[in-house]
């Protein structure tokens, strides 16, 4: 009879650790969710901004080479 509390008594503490294992991994996936919402948000951002960076990298080249052939026109004059 004793023997059968102790096992009773086991098996609640093992029932209730494992809920509370539960708990801990589903609010773990939550913030594993968010940080890939999150990561997914910059990567997007990162990109946009690389994109921002090489159209006016183009202006600038086509800027520059637009004042270079003023100066050399008004060179020529």
């Amino acid at each position: 009879m004793n023997i059968n509390k102790d096992v009773a008594g086991t098996v609640l503490a093992l029932r209730t650790s494992l809920e509370e294992k539960d708990d801990e991994l589903a609010q773990q996936q939550k913030i594993t969710e968010k940080l890939k919402k999150d990561l997914e948000i910059l990567k997007n951002r990162l990109s946009m901004e690389a994109i921002a960076r090489r159209q006016a990298e183009t202006e600038n080249e086509l800027l520059q080479e637009q004042l270079q052939s003023l100066r050399h026109r008004l060179g020529s004059m």
